[in-house]
């Protein structure tokens, strides 16, 4: 009687195996072409929902990046260096989303001017030193 026992509940424990594997054949995988889409979609809405967010949750600028880079012209510069003296130079976010200085800057993303900034910086600080004192790098050793 035990054995009889016995090889029923595994017979059962065997067709509940199959059913479940049944189950998981019909359910679509998650590396599947069906899944893909609607996961894209997914993604999308969640950018959506961010409203314009980066990974740490701070406000972005709304600038498209398909757009072709331009060259930087005078005005957008002396804006640039308005907005740093309003806001300082690391509110970058702030400068471009400030109604002052939007229109002239709606083409420049928080990292352009932060990028531009650092290139006039740099830019000023080599103005201030004579060409023939700047060092020029050659090779291991720098030279005057």
């Amino acid at each position: 009687m035990k054995d009889d026992s016995s090889r029923a509940s595994r017979s059962k424990a065997k067709e509940e195996k199959e059913k479940e594997k049944e189950k998981e054949n019909e359910k679509p995988k998650a590396g599947s072409s069906k899944d893909k889409k609607p996961a894209a979609k997914d993604k999308k809405d969640k950018k959506d929902k961010k409203d314009k967010k980066d990974k740490k949750g701070k406000k972005t600028a709304a600038v498209a990046s398909s757009e072709p880079k331009r060259p930087w012209g005078a005005e957008e510069e002396e804006t640039l260096r308005k907005g740093v003296l309003k806001y300082g130079d690391a509110k970058w976010i702030s400068i471009a989303n400030d109604p002052a200085f939007a229109f002239e800057l709606r083409f420049r993303s928080n990292i352009d001017l932060k990028d531009k900034w650092r290139n006039l910086v740099t830019a000023e600080k080599y103005a201030e030193v004579p060409r023939r004192m700047q060092e020029v790098k050659v090779g291991p050793r720098c030279v005057r």
